[in-house]
């Protein structure tokens, strides 16, 4: 990868993780005072509004983040018993299986923010927003995705049967 992709990736994966974490920060804090607020016999229902969306955006985005780190769960048991060249087109198959299936969040994500492009929470925030995650989290995670499986798509069978000489 260049440089400059290589440079761009990097700030992008750093903003993620800060944006991720700032949004449990928030999330956190919003849960609380919920919490606090229905002891004391004031609901604020606000609160909960804004820890779902702080949630949603952190479901879509951290999903891109395990994806880089390989922490999505696995089962590729059978997979390993199989020829090299076979497991690469599985791998191939599964990786253009899972892309098609964000490349529709990413669309319906994009639907939906067109659709309720006047509408707003009752904190205020415009719809669009927390609809926004569906197609960045979806972006970011084809992206982190394409990037972890690349080398087992291209060089799956080449390594394995080095490996085996």
């Amino acid at each position: 990868m260049g440089n400059i992709a290589s440079q761009c990736l990097n700030y992008l994966r750093w903003a993620v993780a800060i944006i991720t974490g700032t949004l449990f920060v928030i999330m956190v804090i919003a849960v609380a005072i919920q919490v606090v607020s229905r002891n004391l016999n004031v609901p604020i229902s606000r609160a909960g509004e804004i820890a779902v969306i702080c949630q949603a955006w952190m479901v879509l985005l951290g999903a891109g983040l395990a994806m880089r780190y390989g922490q999505h769960v696995g089962i590729d048991v059978l997979i390993k018993k199989c020829p090299p060249r076979l497991q690469q087109t599985i791998t191939i198959g599964a990786v253009s299986l899972c892309l098609w299936f964000l490349g529709v969040i990413f669309v319906a994500g994009i639907e939906l923010m067109e659709i309720a492009k006047f509408q707003t929470t009752s904190t205020g925030i415009p719809m669009p927003l927390p609809y926004a995650a569906l197609p960045v989290g979806s972006a970011y995670f084809a992206l982190e995705l394409v990037i972890a499986m690349w080398p087992l798509m291209r060089y799956a069978g080449r390594v394995q049967e080095e490996h085996q000489a």
